[in-house]
């Protein structure tokens, strides 16, 4: 199988937690220094376009670890972004794959049948983690 090699564009406008998601995400504390950037990421796997979700420590001098996170049935959402914040805060460079596709979020019922399709596919899943996980090392 062959990986198509992601493309990518950032946008550094704030996505907006919901205030329960801000609450938890106050309760990490962040250096004094620290000013954390967050972006969505556009890349694609084959041709499909994928929108992950970076957050990391813009005044960090060095190189830091990242973490690649997965989202849950509902795709890259205020769970995961906020995840990725607290990675951030901690002092990692965190990128959240998107495995489903740009705008595809799903909720109740749908989201159990979209997770069904990767869960059946696993090649299909393990290529779009692998997406994921080229955009951030190339980055």
């Amino acid at each position: 199988m062959t990986l198509a090699r992601p493309t990518a564009r950032s946008t550094t406008q704030p996505t907006a937690l919901s205030p329960a998601h801000e609450r938890l995400l106050a309760q990490v504390p962040v250096g004094e220094r620290s000013v954390i950037e967050t972006e969505t990421i556009a890349y694609d796997h084959e041709g499909l376009p994928l929108e992950g979700y970076l957050a990391r420590d813009a005044q960090a001098d060095e190189r830091r670890p990242a973490v690649l996170v997965l989202h849950d049935w509902h795709g890259v959402g205020d769970n995961v972004r906020m995840r990725a914040q607290m990675l951030a805060r901690s002092g990692y460079v965190a990128f959240a794959a998107d495995l489903y596709g740009a705008d595809v979020r799903p909720e109740g019922d749908a989201a159990r049948e979209v997770a069904g399709t990767y869960y059946r596919d696993l090649a299909l899943l393990r290529a779009r983690v692998a997406a994921g996980f080229s955009w951030l090392q190339q980055h």
